[in-house]
């Protein structure tokens, strides 16, 4: 059946600047995408002015679209704490001239420590630092330029931090998994659960390919968070597990709504577009003019675009389709060549999307009860206990707080009884009611396995 064509939006505004701070790595990943950056052996850095430049150029394009001063900065290319007096200067201009601007900074962490990550807590700066797992996994890829693992200086750089620092929302763990790696998963859980830290983002290397056999290990894994339910809620020890994830749309995401200022001193759809044969023709801006938000909307209709839209069943997931095609362009790759690439990238987004649905559907639960007053953390006991046997329990959710309705879900699941029936009723045609419903199904459920009860619960118009 043939697919409809959609006309793209013009995008809004970028919500993401990318600044590439410089040519320099002190590691040598063999699956680094900025690695042709590396080539150039004469060091470039670009000057507090340029980057200085670049952040207005971008605030007055966000102004442009209602949304001025908020924005997302990313600071990266190739290791950035290698400039970390160039990139402590910028943060403080940033944090001073735009104080609602949100930062992140992308690290291979081998140069974290409690004084860096401290300055970047207090100004706002998300840190995010890669470790792809346990040893074996992490050191497969990650070395330093003479072949020797960075693991132990990367873990040993984490666990060096103040507990607060490691632990708060202020840091996460990016793990890159690779299919020599996707069997090592249980081993590298382990490894991040007793880390300490409060989050890790899997996410699959971008230009590997997945066959069958590496196909039925990623989903073997795929079920490994499956298993565990509360996790996915927030109500078991940190960390938390989340999952980089491409957009619905994802070409256009990409080539509509981040800009990446390269060492040129130009703007470009992501680092990607600098790989050969991209370069200057897929410029979108520069220091003089600004940012044309018009010929990032014309990319989007362009051939390539098309062809990659055609290519590939599934654009979302855990695969990004613009970069992998666009890294077989720079490879020489024949069109049988790129086309059987698409779809080894859609096979790998459908899998995820067939294995993962309900659990991605947990983490957005567990992010709204997280945030709902006086809910609390999901697997903290009940203040109160009940002496007898509860086996039937019937909540209306909607009217009371939700703490007050998981007080009363918590007193019936910690009742005496191992078989439960949870009744949730709503008025019929009472749209608002469902979707709290459904969020304390979830719970239940969740909570159920972790007191192991069996719970049946039904959800019911009234």
């Amino acid at each position: 059946m043939k697919k409809k064509s959609v006309k793209p939006q013009h995008p809004r505004s970028p919500f993401l600047l990318e600044l590439v701070l410089s040519n320099r790595c002190n590691l040598a990943c063999d699956y680094c995408s900025s690695s042709f950056l590396l080539k150039d052996k004469t060091r470039k850095v670009l000057p507090f002015g340029t980057l200085r430049r670049a952040v207005d150029l971008y605030a007055v394009c966000l102004q442009k679209n209602g949304l001025a001063g908020e924005g997302l900065v990313s600071f990266t290319g190739n290791e950035p704490l290698l400039d970390f007096p160039l990139l402590r200067r910028v943060v403080r201009y940033i944090r001073r001239a735009y104080p609602r601007m949100r930062m992140r900074l992308d690290t291979n962490g081998t140069l974290l420590d409690a004084g860096k990550a401290s300055f970047l807590s207090r100004n706002g700066v998300r840190i995010f630092v890669s470790l792809d797992g346990c040893r074996a996994a992490h050191d497969r890829h990650r070395t330093f330029p003479g072949g020797r693992g960075s693991f132990d200086a990367v873990v040993g750089a984490l666990r060096a931090l103040p507990e607060e620092l490691r632990s708060g929302g202020g840091l996460c763990v990016w793990s890159v998994v690779t299919p020599e790696t996707i069997g090592l998963l249980p081993e590298s859980l382990d490894l991040f659960r007793g880390l300490g830290v409060g989050t890790v983002v899997l996410g699959l290397e971008t230009y590997a390919r997945w066959d069958a056999a590496a196909l039925r290990r990623l989903k073997a894994a795929f079920r490994l968070f499956r298993s565990r339910p509360l996790e996915a809620l927030g109500g078991s020890p940190p960390p938390r597990f989340l999952f980089g994830l491409s957009g619905a749309s994802d070409f256009r995401g990409m080539i509509g709504q981040a800009v990446s200022l390269a060492l040129d001193g130009r703007f470009y759809p992501c680092d990607f577009a600098l790989i050969p044969p991209g370069g200057r023709d897929l410029s979108v801006g520069d220091l003089e003019s600004g940012i044309d938000m018009r010929k990032l909307d014309r990319m989007i209709s362009s051939p390539m675009f098309r062809r990659i839209e055609r290519g590939c069943e599934r654009m979302s997931g855990l695969r990004a389709p613009v970069e992998r095609y666009y890294r077989g362009l720079s490879l020489g790759l024949s069109g049988r060549e790129l086309s059987r690439d698409l779809r080894d990238t859609s096979r790998v987004n459908l899998l995820f999307a067939r294995e993962m649905s309900g659990y991605l559907g947990l983490l957005e639960t567990g992010e709204r009860l997280a945030t709902a007053p006086g809910f609390g953390d999901l697997a903290h006991s009940p203040k109160y206990s009940a002496d007898k046997t509860a086996a039937a329990f019937r909540l209306r959710p909607g009217g009371a707080p939700l703490s007050a309705q998981r007080a009363g879900l918590d007193l019936f699941l910690y009742a005496p009884g191992r078989r439960k029936s949870l009744t949730l009723g709503f008025a019929a045609g009472d749209d608002a009611a469902r979707g709290p419903a459904a969020d304390l199904c979830a719970y239940s459920l969740a909570k159920a396995g972790l007191l192991g009860l069996k719970l049946a619960v039904s959800l019911e118009p009234e």
